[in-house]
């Protein structure tokens, strides 16, 4: 007989899959997919497979049209001895994505961290060489076009300001025996995998206009110009409700990664909405609601943004437990609690995705001219932040602002073109809200 939990977790699968005005999608998937945008969560081969918890699986497929092994493909746990592969848990993870028509993004073939016993520096530079395109064409070709991207390489951009030099010097065991080793990876990723599969850079820390941002595009920009085969730049966004003031820092930086011509991913998004020392209260909750959704925003404004992807889901599995959090503490850094429940995180990102038509904006070449004032000031964390002020004030034709200050206007004569600081950005003449 059914317990009284299981009756609830029942009841609250029904509401996730039945509720919502029935004019818009009700899922984050079916809503991102009208927009073009793949949106994502990491999942654990180990929960997919858990019958005693069966929502993890049946919201994760039903909300989420892409996915990532948080762990499961990794070098360590898939690749443990030299001649041996043990394909279980990524494999895991790749045919359960397949029953529920999702994507997967390959995660990770070339890291510093969680590398097998026998992967260490111990070895020779030509016994690196090899053990590197001997992982890549396994893994890559195994899974073929079944991935949609693989993260190449992870995390080997110095942290810390400028005047450090670009890659980190620990990068072990690839470093120094072999300095060529991205462009090696990248190469062999294209033999394995062929042209459809896309190749990323992936890292932390690199969200914002900031020194390491810099290092990133240095790297990627100089394998663009020696003809590598690189696609595009993930941007894991590991972040804290702090992070609001910066959101327009980042809207800049992704869309200079978009003007080389590259895709741009989030990876593995994840807001903390307290720490030890502050509540996660209605507050905190709020707050972080409107990062959700201004992510959204921002890359629903970049063509080149594809995928937004979190790192897992839901607080009842999340790595914010074990990282930089001493006591352990839920720092609810995901759009459901852990009881499965939505948090207006979910509800934010569903909102700005139902939108009835995407609006579309013309970057001018100054503030608006003989401007007609609709609003006083309003303060905003993006110029996608100000250009969402717009599109729901149907009366409003074209915004200023700096992506801290908007002023939204019914009238404005600027040219179109390229502008820095303060400008204008005028709705398309084919959009409407």
């Amino acid at each position: 007989q059914m317990c009284i939990r299981d009756r609830s977790r029942l009841l609250l699968l029904l509401l996730l899959g039945c509720s919502g005005n029935a004019s818009y999608p009700d899922t984050l998937r079916s809503a991102a997919s009208a927009r073009g945008l793949y949106i994502g969560a990491a999942t654990n081969a180990g929960d997919l497979t858990n019958s005693s918890e069966p929502e993890y699986t049946m919201i994760e497929q039903r909300q989420f049209s892409i996915t990532t092994a948080e762990n499961s493909c990794k070098v360590g746990l898939i690749h443990p001895e030299p001649a041996t592969f043990d394909w279980t848990g990524c494999d895991k993870v790749f045919d359960s994505a397949a029953s529920a028509n999702q994507s997967v993004r390959g995660h990770n073939l070339c890291w510093h961290k969680q590398n097998p016993g026998w992967l260490n520096s111990s070895l020779s530079k030509d016994q690196l060489a090899n053990a590197l395109g001997g992982h890549i064409d396994a893994v890559v070709g195994r899974y073929g076009e079944r991935a949609y991207a693989w993260d190449v390489v992870n995390e080997a951009v110095s942290d810390g300001g400028s005047g450090v030099p670009v890659l980190k010097a620990d990068f072990d065991p690839w470093l120094p025996k072999l300095p060529d080793f991205i462009d090696r990876a990248f190469v062999a990723a294209r033999k394995a995998g062929g042209k459809n599969v896309k190749l990323f850079y992936n890292d932390y820390g690199a969200e914002t206009m900031c020194a390491k941002s810099d290092r990133v595009y240095e790297l990627v920009a100089g394998m663009l110009k020696r003809g590598i085969p690189i696609d595009g730049v993930g941007f894991q966004s590991h972040l804290s409700i702090g992070f609001k003031s910066q959101l327009s820092s980042m809207e800049r930086n992704l869309k200079r990664f978009a003007a080389l011509g590259l895709e741009i991913h989030i990876t593995e998004l994840d807001v903390r909405a307290c720490n030890d020392s502050t509540r996660c209260d209605t507050q905190a909750l709020g707050t972080q609601a409107e990062i959700y959704a201004e992510l959204v925003q921002i890359c629903l404004s970049i063509p080149e943004c594809k995928v937004l992807e979190m790192w897992g889901f839901t607080d009842r599995h999340t790595w914010t437990r074990h990282f930089q959090n001493p006591t352990g503490k839920d720092e609810m850094p995901l759009p459901f609690d852990v009881d499965y429940k939505p948090k207006p995180a979910f509800s934010s990102m569903l909102t700005i995705l139902n939108q009835h038509k995407p609006v579309g904006y013309t970057t001018q070449v100054s503030t608006c001219r003989n401007a007609v004032p609709l609003s006083g000031l309003i303060k905003v964390s993006s110029v996608a932040g100000c250009e969402a002020k717009c599109t729901a004030d149907p009366a409003c034709v074209a915004v200023d602002t700096d992506g801290a200050s908007c002023y939204t206007k019914s009238k404005c004569d600027a040219a179109a073109g390229s502008c820095v600081g303060w400008c204008s950005y005028r709705k398309s003449a084919d959009t409407e809200p």
